[in-house]
């Protein structure tokens, strides 16, 4: 059972932009840009500036899309 306040997004595409938080009624414009920008510090995501929108790409999943093998560093080591 999903919780309330944790909502689920399809992603279409390997990158988010804080607008598809807005949209998804996860968060506001300025609390998406923290949590994205969490994920970014985090190494999780990559933040790349687009015209005047910012896109927090998924390095880990456009590997998988565009390379024959599937080997990757995790993202910790324990």
């Amino acid at each position: 059972m999903r919780s309330a306040r944790s909502p689920r997004i399809r992603p279409r595409q390997p990158y988010c932009r804080i607008a598809d938080l807005v949209e998804a009624s996860i968060a506001e414009r300025q609390a998406a840009s923290r949590y994205l920008k969490a994920l970014a510090s985090a190494g999780v995501l990559r933040e790349q500036s687009f015209g005047r929108e910012k896109l927090f790409v998924h390095p880990k999943l456009m590997a998988l899309l565009t390379r024959d093998d599937n080997d990757f560093e995790p993202y910790f080591r324990g």
